[in-house]
């Protein structure tokens, strides 16, 4: 079974929109017998990377009702709210309360924890949740996005990351996570915040 991160989190996060678009039960099948496996086993969540399996445990709960998941997303939001260190502007740092190498935003941090602050907040019609990721869209774009709209790595990071480098695969976790942000927000009405 693959490991409780965010490599194999990308392909559940997959098969649970081919399960939504498609209703074929055997994706449903296979998120969710890895998402039990790490259930049975134990997981941890201490960064945003071992955080971001927990939408996989969030999206079986919206399909399902089972308490089990249910716990996992608690466990995820407990971390992002009391463990996970923040910058001053309050961001998450990306390495949860492991400030070896500083207090850190890494720009895909966005889309590990920002996923499931979305979707969850527009299944639990909880606004906290969603305004919790606008607010931090924000400091990440406010510390880490260049003039031309581009998303640099890292901020806070030691040795300092290049200014003028930008990392292709983060920048499309963010758009991705930022788009899916802005349709729960518009179903919802709330176009004042943007």
């Amino acid at each position: 079974s693959q490991k409780w991160d965010w490599v194999p989190m990308v392909m559940m996060f997959s098969l649970t929109e081919l399960y939504r678009v498609t209703g074929e039960k055997k994706y449903q099948d296979y998120y969710k017998s890895w998402i039990d496996y790490h259930i049975e086993k134990g997981y941890e969540i201490g960064t945003s990377d071992s955080c971001s399996p927990s939408l996989i445990a969030a999206t079986l709960y919206m399909q399902t009702g089972e308490v089990k998941y249910k716990k996992v997303v608690d466990d995820a939001f407990y971390y992002l709210d009391n463990v996970a260190l923040r910058t001053e502007q309050g961001g998450i740092s990306h390495l949860g309360d492991f400030d070896l190498l500083g207090v850190t935003l890494w720009l895909d941090s966005l889309f590990m924890f920002g996923n499931l602050m979305t979707r969850w907040g527009e299944f639990a019609d909880d606004k906290t949740r969603l305004d919790d990721y606008g607010e931090q869209f924000k400091i990440f774009a406010d510390l880490l996005q260049s003039a031309g709209g581009f998303f640099v790595h890292a901020y806070g990071y030691k040795p300092q990351v290049d200014a003028d480098i930008y990392w292709g695969r983060g920048n499309g976790w963010i758009t991705a996570s930022g788009y899916d942000y802005l349709r729960a927000r518009l179903i919802r009405g709330e176009t004042d915040d943007f």
